[in-house]
Formats: structure tokens, sequence, C-alpha cells
């Protein structure tokens, strides 16, 4: 019959011997026992580290590193309660026994068990339990099984309380009396001085042992040296013999008068010992003649360690070797193997400056779940995990493995969208662009950014900043709303980090700006008068809150002005910034933005002409024959010239001397012509005096003096012309001489206007002059006047600038 993997549990029922289940080795687990059992593990004692009861609970903590929970194990059920066997299929059967009289608690109490060597598990399937009280080992106790009804026997104590002492007992007669002997143990009601149970008499035999080498296992070492095996005894004569068997070897010894008895064990015969686990028997000669004897079962560990001692291995820690702030915060596992196989290997793993034991099959295979505390603790940067494994025969390797604990997320941040989160109505059509910056450190490292559900993704420059653009299509059809933008970057450790930025979009036709202008001074062009105080300008306005500016754009030059609580906006143009405008056509560029970003502007097209000195360039042509035209018998002349279209002209009038104004008649081309009677318009050959009047576009009405030449050949004689003709007047006076021909070369010494600003007229070989200049006429200072002689008489000069001659 195949032996089961070495672990393997079967459980048993004790009423009928039916298995009732099994588990697999290596496994945590609670079993739940319905029934008194038979627990039976295809192993040996050894592979138990410890045991607990906890209430009715049995828990074995194996060496493995697994715990198994057996409930309802201490429950009896008419006189019966489960029992405990190994058999690892070679030696003998380990029955393990408990003291009875445990008292039970909710906290976990450590037990020490006996254990006896039986034959088969088919006394504990068939035994009806007997209890008795006061802790002496019974079926339900210690466990020995029918000690009582045999013909003769001896109970073996261990004084050992380790869990290591993998050792059992039994217990065998012969002759006719029947002497009892107790075994004390930890977990019995035992006198402390005697040693002896307190159930038993006075004169009952028994025997205490001490483990071989303190723990009951001869290791390698101990082999190779004599070791001494004995133990104390209670009623048992001085001098009594006893006969200790091992390995078919026997060693003869006495008590002596303590009561305490030794052999020594050669190293030679140690040396000869089978690996694993050995008998020890014990027999002396009892009062009924017989022999009683019992057994103690120790571990022999192999001379030489079996095979090559470990190789540890580390599976790489945390998935990648770095260990991420993510990580850190829930429970990791670290794995890898000894390079061993068998029980009783140890490993412990080095985390920091602390070390950790963990769990290992006998597979080799090696787990660790360290607290996250414990790997915060270890700091961050490059860190080393050790591991060194031990087997069962204390051979130990090593291996460590380098790791990286960074568990600082990296920085990141959004910078302001459009210069002011807001994308207005000029920008809604271009695409958004979005950046930000991180560490250097992360250059090259993926940004994911999340807009409206959509995903967008970059990467890190080598400048630590990182740039996108979310193309404008995905903004069309989007509300007037605060949207988030939330960027996310995870370093090369795997730690992330993210943050959230809000742009508004605000480009809606229904909330967008507008301005609207009033006509400027009533007809859109400015006049001298109008702008004396200045220029004011308003309109209306839509979607701008009260106080937004409002900015008027001339020629480079700005002004502001405002929007009212009405919605009402002005802008003025003061008199002294009017004054420093030049006239002339101007487009008046009005504009303005909301809060949002969202600008608008209104223009028109203004006339300035707020100068007074701003005149109509013209030329008057001369005039001659051809210019004058006979209608209905009446003699006309046409005055003619040409005029530059600087300003808009509205009218240009004629007026020669005091004679009623003509108007003129303005062509495209820029000439203008009057066509007034001769007779009466005081025209006459030479030099005559004309104004010519202007109404300009801002409605400016301007006056300028000018000469015109005519030669109709309807001259005077000179020689005929007198000052009186003239309506002049000629004072005699011997200091004075008034020619009143041109060929006269007298100097007029004194001629004065009506209003007695002075002049000096002359004449000259090269014509008439007049000098100093200070004549005023209608505000204005007159010209310098000269004309030549040969084509003005002194007189057409004195006619021409109406003077009246006065003696000073």
């Amino acid at each position: 019959m195949t032996q089961p993997a070495s672990g393997f549990v079967e459980i048993l029922s004790r009423d009928s011997g039916k298995l009732l289940s099994q588990s697999q080795p290596h496994t945590s687990d609670t079993v739940i026992l319905s029934q008194p059992s038979v627990v039976k593990i295809h192993g040996l004692p050894a592979s138990v580290a410890d045991y607990q009861q906890q209430g009715d609970d049995l828990i074995l903590h194996m060496r493995d590193g697994s715990t198994v929970r057996y409930q309802h194990f201490f429950t009896a059920s008419d006189g019966e309660q489960s029992e405990l066997l190994f058999d690892d299929g070679v030696n003998p059967p380990q029955h393990a026994l408990f003291s009875s009289g445990l008292q039970t608690t909710d906290a976990a109490t450590p037990l020490t068990p006996a254990f006896q060597a039986m034959s088969s598990a088919d006394p504990l399937l068939t035994a009806t339990a007997e209890t008795e009280s006061g802790g002496t080992m019974t079926a339900m106790g210690l466990g020995l099984l029918g000690l009582a009804g045999i013909g003769g026997g001896v109970a073996l104590a261990s004084n050992h309380s380790g869990s290591d002492d993998s050792s059992s007992q039994s217990t065998s007669a012969s002759g006719g009396e029947t002497p009892v002997v107790t075994v004390p143990d930890t977990g019995t009601s035992t006198d402390p001085d005697s040693g002896t149970g307190s159930g038993t008499g006075s004169s009952t035999p028994s025997l205490t042992v001490t483990p071989l080498t303190g723990d009951g296992v001869i290791s390698a070492d101990e082999r190779h040296s004599d070791q001494t095996f004995g133990g104390t005894s209670a009623n048992i004569a001085p001098g009594s013999a006893l006969t200790i068997t091992l390995n078919a070897h026997t060693y003869s010894t006495q008590v002596a008068s303590d009561g305490s008895w030794s052999v020594t064990l050669p190293a030679a015969d140690l040396e000869a010992l089978p690996d694993g686990s050995n008998t020890v028997s014990i027999s002396f000669a009892n009062a009924s003649g017989g022999t009683s004897t019992a057994n103690k079962t120790i571990t022999v560990e192999p001379l030489s360690p079996m095979g090559e001692p470990p190789h540890p291995t580390i599976d790489l820690p945390f998935g990648d070797g770095t260990l991420n702030s993510a990580e850190q915060a829930v429970q990791q596992t670290l794995t890898g193997t000894t390079g061993s196989t068998g029980s009783g290997q140890k490993v412990v793993v080095t985390l920091g400056e602390e070390s950790y034991n963990a769990t290992v099959d006998n597979d080799g295979n090696w787990t660790l779940n360290p607290d996250p505390y414990t790997l915060y603790q270890m700091g961050e940067g490059e860190r080393t995990i050790e591991v060194t494994a031990t087997d069962a025969w204390g051979q130990q390797g090593s291996t460590s493995t380098p790791v990286i604990i960074d568990l600082t997320a990296p920085n990141i941040s959004i910078d302001d969208v459009s210069g002011d989160n807001v994308i207005d109505a000029s920008e809604i059509h271009s695409d958004m662009l979005v950046g930000g910056s991180t560490t250097l450190s992360e250059a090259g490292r993926n940004v994911d950014l999340l807009f409206n559900g959509v995903s967008y993704h970059t990467q890190v420059n080598s400048s630590g900043d990182w740039h996108l653009a979310i193309p404008a299509s995905a903004l069309q059809g989007l509300e007037d709303k605060a949207y988030r933008l939330e960027a996310s970057i995870s370093d090369e450790a795997g730690n992330s980090s993210k943050t959230t930025h809000t742009v508004t979009l605000a480009a809606s036709a229904d909330t967008l700006p507008s301005l609207s202008i009033d006509p400027i001074s009533t007809d859109n062009a400015v006049s001298y008068r109008e702008g004396i105080y200045g220029l004011e300008m308003w309109g209306t306005s839509s979607h701008l809150p009260a106080g937004t500016v409002v900015t008027l754009d001339i020629a480079g030059k700005t002004y502001t002005g405002g929007v009212g609580s009405d919605g009402i906006w002005q802008v003025m143009i003061h008199d002294d910034e009017l004054a420093a405008i030049t006239d002339g056509k101007y487009t008046f560029n009005f504009s303005a933005t909301d809060p949002n970003g969202n600008s608008t502007s209104a223009s028109r097209d203004v006339l300035l002409l707020t100068h007074y000195s701003s005149k109509i360039g013209y030329t008057v042509d001369d005039i001659t024959p051809a210019d004058v035209s006979v209608v209905d018998g009446q003699e006309y002349v046409t005055i003619s010239g040409t005029f530059a279209d600087t300003f808009p002209i509205n009218l240009i009038s004629i007026k020669v001397d005091d004679y009623p104004n003509y108007s003129a008649t303005l062509t495209n081309d820029g000439h203008w012509s009057v066509t007034v009677p001769l007779a009466g318009s005081n025209i006459h050959d030479g030099l005559n005096f004309i104004i010519f009047g202007t109404s300009d576009g801002a409605g400016n009405w301007v006056e300028q003096t000018n000469q015109i030449h005519v030669d109709l050949g309807q001259a005077t004689d000179s020689s005929s012309l007198n000052l009186a003709t003239l309506g002049l007047s000629q004072q005699q006076d011997d200091a004075l001489a008034i020619a009143s021909t041109a060929e006269d070369h007298s100097t007029l010494t004194a001629l004065a206007l009506s209003d007695v600003s002075p002049v000096t007229l002359s004449t000259t070989g090269s014509g008439v002059w007049s000098q100093p200049v200070s004549r005023v006429e209608s505000g204005q200072i007159s010209e310098v006047y000269h004309a030549p002689l040969q084509e003005s008489t002194l007189a057409d000069v004195l006619t021409q600038h109406q003077l009246q001659l006065h003696n000073v």
C-alpha cells in the first residue's frame, strides 16, 4: 500500500473507524470534528512546532508555517474524545498524550504532549475512554491506553517541555506482581518535590528521563562524541539494575542512592545509529519477579548533510524591483526558494535593519508578508533585501537583491489657458493650447490630460515642460460654462499624481458683447464752433457690465471712456486733445472687452475741421475777353479757377469788391466757376480785389482775399487818372508830391486806412510797395504787397487796397 505524502491528514471515526475526511499538507485550515475522531497525521511528531488548546479546540502550528485548528477535539461524548496519532509509515505510530483536567479558557494555552508508541491506530478506534480525576495519565488524559489492564506496567515520564522532543513512550510488563509507575509531566498534577503522580500510591515505582542531548535530537556534531543518557527514579531500590537498549546495543547501569541513573552512549555507537527516529528501551526487574520496560523515541540527524547547502533565491520583489507609494500602502508578498527540499528548513529575510522569519514548505518555497510599515521604515532610495536559508542540518546559504523604494509622487501643474483661462468667441475656432510643468527628472514621461470626458496625451520635454493642443473641433457645440482640465503623470516607480485646472468657455453668440455709436456731432462732422469745448461721443452697449472700459483709437492715439449702469457708454476728447488732432477725415474705432475676454468694436467715419486756420486751397484764372459772354444783350464775365479737395466743400462763393456774393459751380475734377454780370460788378482791367468764400463739410464758413488780373482791353489811360476819381484826396505840400501816374516815381510818405493803421506806399523802379505790414482786415493781417510797375499804376494799388491819402 502506498504511503500518503508527508503531512497528509486523515480523520477517522473512533466509533466506526470510517474515514470522515482528508486534508492536504502545508495548508492552513480549520477542521470541524463532529464526533470523537482520530486525527492521523502521516509524519513524525517533529513536523509540529508547538501545540495549543483554546477552549475545546486543538491548534497545531506546523513547522512548514501552516496552522491547523481542530474544533471540538477536547469535547467528550459518551466518555470518548478525539485522539492525535502520528504515523510516518516507517516508525511505530506515535500517540500524542495530553493531560486530563486541563483548564478551558478563551485564550490559547500552550500544551506539551507525551507520546506513546503503538503498533497501529486500532486501539484508539475500539477502546473505551477511562477518565480519572486528580490529573493521572489515562486514555482520555495522557492516553496510556489500557495501562491498568495489563499484567504489569511502567510509565515513563519526560521532564522536557519543549516541542522538539520527538519521543514515544510505551510500557510492558512480565511477572506476577503488577507495579504501577507514574509519569510526571508539565500537564499533570504532580508533586513537585517527589515528581510522582498524585493518582498512584507512594510505593509505585517511577522513572523520569532527561531528554538525550537536552532536546531529544542527536545532531551530526553530537554523534561524534559520547553522550550521557539518564534520569531519576522513585520507589526503586538503589542498586537496582537498569538495562538500556538502543539499536541492538545494550547498556547496563544501576540506580544510585539518590535515585538517579545514567549510562554513557559511546560516539562509535551513535555514529552507527540509523538516521531518523530511534527507540531507546529502559528495563528493570519489578517486585513481581518480572521485567518492566519503557520506550523513548529520539531523533538522529545524519552525520553529513544531505546534498548541497541551500542556495536561496529571491523572486523579483514588488513585480518590478521598485516599491511605489501605492504598493507600499497594501500588503506585499516576498517569495523565493531555498534551493533545498525537506522539512526543517528556515529562512530569515532581512529588511533594512530588521530580520523576519519566512514560511518555508518542504519543497523549499519560502514566503514573507512584511507589514507595510516595515517597508516604509526601510526609507527611500536603493535598498537591499537579504535572505538567509538554513536547512535541517544547519547548513546556510545567503543571497540579496537590490530594490528601489520610491514613495514620492511627481509634481505636475497646469498653466493658465489662453492667458485668462477663458475661451472667448475669438478663440473658440482655434485649437486650445494647454501646457504645464513638472520636475526635470520626469522628462520623457507621459502626461495624460482629461477634458470633457476625452483623454489627450503628450510627453514631458527636456525642460520639464509639457504642451498639447485640444483641437478646435472638440470645443464646438459646447455650452458656455466652466470645464475641468485634469492632468496626470506617473514616474518611473509608478507613483502617480494629478492636478486640476478650470477653463471657462464664453463664446455663445447669445452672450457676446456689442457696441453701437450715435451720430457724432449730429452729422459725423465736427466744425470749429462744435469743437471749442471738446468732443463728446456716446452710444449703447449690450452684455457689457457697468464700468467696462470703452476705447477710441484715432490715427494711433487712444482715448478711453466707460459703460454706465444703463448700458450707455461715453468717450470724451477734451478741447486741448482735440486741438492736437490735425483736421481731416478719420475713422473712429470704438472697442470694448467683456470679463470673459470677448471683444466687440464699432467704427464711424468722422470729418474733423476744428481749426480756423484750415482753408480750402484754390487758384483764380486771369480774366480775358474770352471769358466775356453776351446773354440777352447783357455782358457777363466768367471767373474760374481750381480748388484742392483736401476737405469736403459744400459751397464756394465769389464776391468782387463789395458787390454781392455769387455761388460758384463745382466740378468733380476740382474746378470752380461763376458767371457774373459785367455791368455793376466793378470788374475792370488790371488787378481786381476778390473775396473767395467757402462752406466746408463741417459747416465752417471761411473767406479768403485774393486778386485777379483782368485784361478786357478797357483800361483807362493812367495819365488821365486822378486821385479824385479814385476817391482819394491830394494835399499840396512842399514836402509831398503826389503823382497821378505810374511814371512819376514820387513817394507817398503817409497813406492811411480809415482805421488809421499806418502804411507807407511808394513807387520805385521795380514797382509799387507797401511796408511795413500792419493793416488788419477782418482780424487778419494783410500780406505785404508788391506789384511790378508795368502791371499796376499807383492808382491801381490805392484802389485795390482801399487806401485814402492823408497828410501827416
